[in-house]
């Protein structure tokens, strides 16, 4: 390997490099209280897999291709990676000057494993004795369990996962017998993870009053519900109860909806004291219903059902019901299955009533074209179909929304309505062939024309007689008009025109205007309320009476004027005033900047104005110096001279109107012959320019011969450069998909503020350059478009996207002229940086993935096909055989000057921006 390929390896960057914020890819923070060592070794080892360093931690032999600097730096980063994922007690405990990244992870490794024996077994006791009834739910005590168990890994205690399953029944309250009866008579022995995940964990709330109210007076709460059973039956003619006797239920937290039935705790048999010598009897597994917690007095005071209210001698039908409590879904019909099984993993069901009901199939359902209903359980003696709202959305992966109106199915993914079902009564029934509604005239009473004006987002009553008048809403003919809307009051509407004013003004404060909104919602800065004031006179807000002040005391205090009467036949310049908000680097409002901008578009060339220029700079000449600084810790101070426009001096005789509310009284027909140069003027770059560049001779700076004009730099984006290299082309006559293809950079622009160009300190050694070519990729012109970028080290210094003037025959003749222009760039940086005294001594490597475009660089025998590009052929061979520059190939999938040429697949785009250094604002690391 030559010394200019180790020095492209090294130039490359490293994976380690790219991670902004460790504690993306490593979520744990260890700590010595919270013991989380080996699932804290576990990420960080993927990590370090992940972008290649292992070796730093694992104590393998490193990459001899690395170079030791380089891998000094890498292992740098690996130790803050260390300091930066564990807790500040922990930091000073294993802190070290001078370690490297395996230092301190046997450090860490020493400190957690020793006392293995008295660690163990305390582990070993808190592990054994670990109950529910010490825990707020079964997640948290499952999630306890595994943490202990990880822990005795850690101190080479390995538990089985068998075990584990085993520690979670044995610690489960009497509560869960059955389930853990189920569990623990399963063969074989299900996973710690689909213990976890049956559905009756994650979806209890454990508390110790739930705890004992499951198991005490189960009789005498069956004999109340029974006395009530007429008296509730006959508050509604269907038999069912109405929403008045069933307040809102909570549970754990949530609140649901009210069921299409009265639910009742969870139905568990008693168990016996013994259990014999074999463990628990073999018990059917049952579904289980939520119920309300029986301390609530409104449930108390109020009849309960006897039974199930479905379970009444009626007909099956085929409408379905949404109902919270239902574990499983049920049908009594046969026929609303697409298939059906005999057999059923559930044998039987507990309803809220205490009863058990046999199941005596299953099979699956569809309620529509793509909501289907799946294991729906077959159970003849209930005659409503219950759909299970835990099962139907997860089955489907929506979301339900209930309201008084009725419900609604939503896509989880997008949000996109997909069925929508109209209450019925007390209950939310859905049909089998239900669909969105495709109009609003079903409804099950007339409904007032008020709920339609909001329903319609507020309408006049013309529109609601209308739709009413064409039967496409049903709803009564009451008139709004005494019930005014409360919302159409207080929203903007159309402004009407004003009488002139009967009220005329002579001085500033006569009449003021004000205006005050307010908004329902908060606005970015938290502000409710909007408050204008506007003077009738003068029609002037005060807040930029002193900016305009201050900007005119700075005009005068330069002398920038004299006022002299008005001379015949000049041309007169008129001046106006641009206002400005100043903000700080939070966003807060700074003050307000009035300034006095000259109308510079009437000047005339030759008789107030001559020789005009606009100092433009080259980006690379920025960058270049900006590398130099970083690679020799150099400080940067950034000059801003304040009206610095107002520095140079005119040489033209320039007139101008006295400025707008400054006009002197005694003298109000004189006009301004200016001095100092304005803003808007054509010469006052001109002149700054000279003024400025003066006084820098003065003081022994020197012209730079390669870029002589300094400007602020705005050329921060090169992945951007192709996009608005496209644009740019139709600027002339731009079309409706010029406009879209703009919006979508804007779009592109808004997600990405937080990226930009970064640049590093780095070896100044060498230039590197990638060069391509879209050969005819223009579908107008078929001219091609080139592109290229310079790295001086590992900082992007240069980059171009342009189309080619002249078309090529071949792609070879595309891909030569991009590299012509790749080496004149190179050669322009090469001579900036002699002028700032750092001389290249190594020839510039310029990357070509065109095979014939290599060759010709460097073979001397002139072809027909190259007299095409004939001085561009021997400008690069000179270069070539000066030894100043080595064209060489490179892949495609490895020419990072593709993202100026053409567009790219988004993975690809990604990388590519990276490789060029355009990443988002790096984040500190704490500890690092």
């Amino acid at each position: 390997m030559t010394n200019s390929d180790k020095n492209e390896t090294a130039s490359r960057i490293h994976p380690a490099q790219t991670v902004n914020n460790i504690r993306n890819l490593i979520p744990l923070t260890l700590d010595t209280q919270k013991v989380q060592y080996h699932s804290w070794v576990e990420l960080f080892q993927v990590a370090a897999r992940a972008h290649c360093v292992l070796d730093h931690i694992d104590g393998t032999s490193p990459d001899p291709t690395i170079p030791k600097e380089k891998w000094q730096q890498l292992d740098a980063i690996v130790l803050s990676w260390i300091y930066g994922t564990i807790s500040e007690d922990l930091l000073l405990t294993i802190l070290k000057s001078g370690s490297t990244a395996r230092e301190a992870w046997l450090r860490i490794k020493n400190l957690f494993h020793d006392n293995k024996s008295a660690r163990a077994a305390d582990l070993e006791q808190q592990f054994i004795h670990t109950k529910l009834d010490n825990f707020s739910s079964v997640s948290s005590y499952c999630q306890h369990l595994k943490m202990l168990s990880d822990q005795l890994s850690d101190v080479d205690q390995q538990v089985s996962d068998q075990r584990l399953v085993l520690q979670l029944i044995n610690g489960l309250t009497p509560v869960f017998d059955t389930v853990g009866s189920i569990i623990s008579q399963l063969s074989p022995l299900p996973s710690f993870d689909t213990a976890r995940s049956i559905d009756i964990f994650p979806t209890r709330t454990i508390s110790s009053s739930n705890r004992n109210r499951g198991r005490t007076n189960n009789k005498s709460n069956r004999n109340t519900r029974g006395s009530q059973t007429s008296r509730v039956n006959q508050s509604s003619p269907s038999g069912w109860p109405t929403s008045a006797q069933w307040p809102p239920y909570y549970w754990g937290g949530w609140a649901l909806p009210p069921c299409p039935y009265p639910t009742t705790p969870a139905c568990l048999p008693p168990r016996g004291s013994s259990q014999g010598l074999l463990g628990p009897a073999p018990r059917a597994p049952q579904a289980f219903f939520a119920s309300p917690p029986d301390n609530n007095p409104e449930l108390q005071s109020t009849a309960l059902p006897n039974a199930f209210s479905a379970m009444t001698l009626q007909q099956p039908e085929d409408t379905w019901y949404m109902d919270t409590g239902a574990s499983s879904h049920m049908t009594s019909n046969p026929g609303n299955l697409r298939t059906f099984f005999k057999s059923s993993n559930i044998p039987s069901v507990c309803v809220g009533d205490g009863f058990s009901i046999p199941v005596a199939g299953s099979g699956m359902s569809q309620l529509t074209s793509n909501l289907t209903l799946s294991n729906v359980l077959y159970t003849p003696q209930i005659i409503k179909n219950l759909v299970s709202v835990r099962q139907f959305t997860t089955e489907n992966n929506v979301s339900l929304e209930f309201d008084h109106f009725g419900f609604s199915v939503k896509d989880l993914p997008t949000g996109h309505k997909i069925l929508r079902c109209n209450s019925s009564g007390n209950l939310y029934p859905v049909h089998p062939s239900s669909k969105s509604p495709q109009s609003s005239n079903v409804s099950l009473a007339a409904i007032s024309s008020q709920v339609w004006h909001h329903r319609l987002g507020h309408p006049g009553d013309h529109v609601l007689s209308f739709l009413r008048n064409k039967h496409f809403i049903s709803c009564n003919k009451e008139h709004r008009s005494n019930n005014l809307c409360q919302s159409c009051q207080i929203a903007k509407s159309t402004c009407l025109t004003f009488s002139p004013s009967v009220s005329p003004t002579y001085a500033s404060f006569d009449i003021i205007h004000s205006d005050l909104w307010t908004s329902p919602v908060l606005s970015t800065q938290g502000f409710r309320y909007y408050l204008v004031l506007l003077d009738d006179f003068t029609h002037f807000v005060w807040n930029w009476n002193a900016a305009m002040h201050e900007e005119y005391n700075a005009l005068i205090k330069k002398c920038t004027w004299d006022l002299v009467p008005r001379p015949p036949d000049a041309n007169i310049i008129r001046c106006m005033w641009l206002f400005k908000h100043k903000h700080n680097s939070d966003g807060s409002l700074q003050r307000y900047k009035a300034r006095l901008v000259v109308k510079g578009k009437s000047q005339q060339v030759g008789v107030d104005c001559a020789e005009t220029f606009s100092p433009v700079v080259k980006p690379a000449t920025i960058q270049t110096v900006l590398s130099i600084a970083l690679s020799h810790s150099w400080p940067i101070h950034q000059l801003d001279v304040k009206n610095a426009f107002l520095h140079g001096d005119l040489v033209e005789t320039v007139y101008m109107h006295q400025p707008p509310g400054f006009v002197d009284p005694s003298a109000p027909k004189h006009v301004c012959l200016l001095r100092k140069s304005l803003y808007g003027l054509k010469q006052a770059p001109r002149a700054w320019y000279h003024r400025f560049s003066t006084y820098l001779a003065q003081i022994v700076f020197s012209s730079s011969k390669s870029d002589q004009s300094l400007q602020y730099l705005t050329f921060t984006r090169p992945d951007i450069s192709y996009a608005i290299q496209q644009i740019c082309l139709h600027m002339h006559a731009p079309r409706e998909p010029h406009l879209q293809a703009m919006k979508r950079i804007l779009w592109y622009i808004s997600g990405t503020l937080d990226y930009s160009l970064h640049l590093s300190a780095s070896s100044l050694s060498n230039l590197v350059a990638y060069s391509d070519a879209d050969w005819g990729g223009c579908p107008d012109t078929r001219r091609s478009t080139s592109g290229y970028c310079v790295f001086l080290g590992d900082s992007l210094l240069s980059w171009s996207s342009k189309r080619q003037p002249t078309l090529s025959r071949s792609s070879a003749e595309s891909e030569y002229r991009g590299v012509a222009n790749a080496v004149a760039e190179t050669s322009w940086l090469r001579n900036l940086l002699l002028e700032h005294h750092f001389p290249l001594r190594r020839a510039t490597i310029v990357y070509c993935d065109n095979v014939s475009a290599v060759y010709l660089s460097s073979n001397p025998v002139q072809h027909q096909r190259t007299k095409h590009v004939e001085m561009d052929i021997h400008f690069v061979r000179e270069k070539v055989a000066l030894g100043q520059v080595r064209v060489l190939h490179v892949p495609s999938s490895s020419n990072y000057a593709d993202i100026f040429t053409k567009g790219l697949p988004s993975s690809l785009f990604m990388d590519f921006r990276s490789n060029l250094t355009v990443r988002p604002s790096p984040v500190s690391i704490a500890g690092a």
